[in-house]
């Protein structure tokens, strides 16, 4: 195994470890809020979310992408480094600021657009953008310097933590939706200074004596397609929410964001793998490794699938029974939404590595127009089907869009860089998987009659043990194999395979 398979392996398993520390903590922070609230005021809180969301990727210009580029590539000259971070920093800071002000001004105009008192808690969220933002940029600084340890700290551990400690606070007490806000704005902004503070100290200092060597005009003609590219990816994500905040009662929103977060879910695995997969194909790309980038860009792909397809199958056929377990029984009015949802994140997730590829070849004009069409069908589509079939008809808009956003980057990789995207071991993985999970329903649903959550748990835990297992005897090759022993090492598990 290769230095650079290393690096990423090492990379993701700190940001797997920060992120599945950060999803559990955040499904507490939506499991209080959903359960101890009511349906009613998580869509309240779902729409002042994907508001702020879509906001703050306006104002960052997908520079945390650039960032993630080019820092890599200019790594020894510290004078680039810093005229890249500060540059970033003003330019995104200052447009934080603008959006906040203008949007507070307006807030009440923006709130009658939709169903609920929405007034009085979205000024509050507003307030969280300008940390939000900051935190984007200083999170990518962290994964160019490949120190995925700081980001953990403080976005992937501290930031939930604080805003499941003030969702208690404020159920326990009584509080409304309104106090919430403010636990929301005080978690971004403790996350954003502990974040900063650790850079500061441990990578990179922009108080230092350092002159700054700006790359303007390169970091925009690099950002801005990109940033399009990111702001219609939001609106992909949350329009689905928006329109159905139009078109009906927060109740519904509420539900759907239950299944929704819970698909999502799909997404952790590929977000761990490239986290690191630019700025390691960056430093590759600057030595002309074609080939070993071909190599990185399949075994990624494959590692994706290794470990979503199984999750994806079990999410398709106890849709009900997973949002019973994480939200409770009222919310499993929203299981065929998930299912369908599922579909979607599922074949996203293995576009990752594709739509990595392109921002590494800087094909951010490209990425952009797929972002683009793709949410044009997606805003079109909830249009169209939300107001005859409500949370499903936004379900199926969003499939529309993420099945675009996975085969549009794959056809464009395997033909402009010919890069192969599929192997045997993946079909011999997916056969595996269904065969296993059409098992567990068998045992499941014919010998016990009914599905419930304390019978399904013990049979998952047989099944993903009997897959992996199989996997990593039978499947997986060398190298899958060195980098397993990589991660159980760090954790201190001493086996061999």
């Amino acid at each position: 195994m290769t230095d650079h398979l290393k690096t990423i392996a090492k990379g993701a398993g700190i940001f797997f470890g920060g992120i599945l520390i950060s999803k559990a903590l955040f499904y507490v922070y939506r499991l209080i809020v959903a359960r101890g609230l009511g349906p009613e005021v998580y869509g309240l809180f779902s729409l002042c979310f994907a508001l702020v969301s879509l906001i703050t990727a306006l104002t960052v210009f997908g520079l945390p992408n650039a960032i993630e580029r080019y820092l890599p590539y200019h790594i020894k000259d510290k004078e680039r480094v810093k005229g890249i971070v500060v540059f970033s920093l003003k330019l995104s800071l200052t447009a934080s600021l603008i959006a906040l002000v203008l949007l507070l001004m307006f807030s009440d105009v923006v709130a009658n657009l939709f169903k609920g008192d929405l007034g009085e808690p979205l000024k509050i969220f507003l307030i969280s953008i300008p940390f939000l933002s900051f935190s984007q940029l200083y999170i990518s600084v962290s994964k160019a310097f490949k120190r995925m340890d700081l980001q953990a700290y403080s976005q992937s551990i501290l930031y939930p933590l604080v805003n499941v400690i003030s969702a208690g606070i404020i159920v326990y007490f009584g509080f409304g939706i309104n106090e919430l806000a403010y636990g929301f704005v005080a978690s971004a902004v403790v996350a954003a200074l502990l974040l900063f503070v650790l850079i500061e100290r441990n990578v990179f200092s922009i108080f230092s004596k350092i002159k700054s060597v700006f790359m303007r005009r390169e970091l925009l003609a690099f950002s801005l397609p990109l940033s399009l590219a990111v702001i219609f990816g939001f609106v992909m994500l949350w329009v689905d929410t928006l329109i159905l905040g139009f078109f009906m009662e927060e109740k519904f929103v509420g539900l759907y964001n239950a299944a929704v977060p819970t698909a999502m879910l799909l997404l952790i695995v590929p977000s761990a793998l490239v986290s690191l997969l630019v700025p390691v194909l960056s430093e590759l790309l600057s030595e002309n490794k074609i080939k070993r980038i071909k190599e990185i860009y399949l075994r990624i792909t494959e590692w994706i699938f290794f470990l979503n397809f199984p999750i994806f199958i079990l999410f398709l056929m106890f849709s009900r029974q997973v949002l019973a377990l994480l939200f409770g029984g009222v919310y499993t009015e929203a299981s065929i939404a998930f299912s369908i949802v599922a579909i979607g994140y599922f074949a996203f997730s293995m576009s990752q590595a594709a739509l990595k590829m392109m921002e590494l070849k800087k094909k951010t004009k490209v990425y952009m127009w797929i972002t683009i069409i793709a949410s044009i069908t997606n805003i079109v589509a909830c249009l169209v089907l939300v107001p005859i079939y409500g949370i499903i008809g936004a379900a199926l808009g969003s499939v529309f869009a993420l099945l675009l956003m996975y085969a549009i980057p794959l056809v464009y990789v395997s033909i402009t860089e010919k890069m192969q995207p599929f192997s045997l071991p993946m079909v011999k993985s997916g056969i595996l998987a269904i065969v296993l999970a059409a098992i567990v329903y068998i045992i499941s649903k014919i010998i016990f009659n009914v599905v419930t959550v304390p019978l399904l748990i013990p049979l998952l835990l047989i099944y993903a043990a009997i897959y992996l297992v199989i996997l990593i005897f039978k499947i997986a090759g060398k190298e899958e194999k060195e980098i397993l022993n990589l991660a159980l090492s760090k954790i201190g598990i001493k086996i061999k395979f």
